[in-house]
């Protein structure tokens, strides 16, 4: 894993805005990644990009949902996960574990949900975070 992937925690909670998840990714070497499966109210971005459409592949993805402002990264790995992860456990407060399976931590008004996922052609899985900020 090169250094351009490792997102953190604080990187995840300075994203308020469309515009700080694009800085975020773009910074950690992610480049933008268009299919007919996202509507135009979604942001993809991919690391290590390889293919195009349905035959694309990479280490990870990340979305931005303009709609409702929620972002999620998915990891092929769990290395970066677990770290974040770690500190969501050791250091936030646990809420729920929400209707879509996600361990559900809050930060103030910044909520982050952890879960790991299987393919869909059964080989690995995705280790996915999600999260926003949320006014109570």
């Amino acid at each position: 894993m090169s250094f351009g992937q490792v997102i953190t925690y604080e990187d995840l909670k300075s994203i308020t805005d469309e515009k700080q998840f694009q800085r975020v990714f773009i910074e950690n070497n992610y480049q933008r990644f268009e299919d007919a499966e996202f509507d135009e109210e979604t942001l993809a971005y991919a690391y290590d990009l390889q293919g195009k459409g349905k035959d694309a592949k990479s280490k990870s993805f990340a979305m931005y949902h303009l709609d409702n402002k929620v972002f999620g990264v998915a990891y092929t790995g769990k290395w970066v996960y677990n770290e974040i992860f770690d500190v969501a456990k050791e250091d936030l407060e646990f809420v729920k574990v929400d209707e879509d399976d996600f361990a559900v931590y809050r930060d103030g008004d910044f909520y982050i949900g952890f879960k790991i996922e299987q393919s869909d052609t059964g080989s690995g899985g995705w280790y996915t975070i999600e999260a926003r900020y949320m006014k109570e």
